[in-house]
């Protein structure tokens, strides 16, 4: 029975570890990037001038411990929640500041997919 319960605990430690090990958030002056999967991977991008709030939740282990979870809402995303992630207010306030910048340099999706500068008027 003890033997049971410690191979279940063991399998949701390694789940959540792989989760971990295999999910990246990558953070540019234009892009917000999710990419998580070990065998199927998917990946999320989206255009950093495209979200509109972001907000921390953490509980108060979460706040003890150092994690949290973001959720991000924006236009064509609707409300995005992220796992729950270290050092979330730091990885809040990078995002906030890619989203100062982008603001800064609006950009304009082409025929190709492609994002490119507005020429400055």
């Amino acid at each position: 029975m003890l033997a049971g319960w410690l191979l279940i605990g063991v399998a949701v430690f390694f789940s959540r570890q792989m989760r971990k090990w295999t999910t990246e958030l990558v953070v540019t002056n234009r892009r917000f990037i999710y990419k998580r999967g070990f065998i199927s991977r998917r990946t999320d991008e989206f255009n950093a001038a495209r979200i509109h709030a972001i907000t921390l939740e953490q509980s108060l282990l979460g706040r003890l411990l150092g994690y949290g979870t973001l959720n991000v809402r924006g236009v064509d995303i609707g409300d995005f929640g992220l796992p729950a992630i270290a050092k979330p207010i730091e990885f809040r306030k990078a995002l906030i500041e890619s989203l100062d910048v982008s603001i800064e340099e609006p950009l304009l999706l082409t025929e190709e997919d492609r994002l490119v500068p507005v020429a400055a008027a």
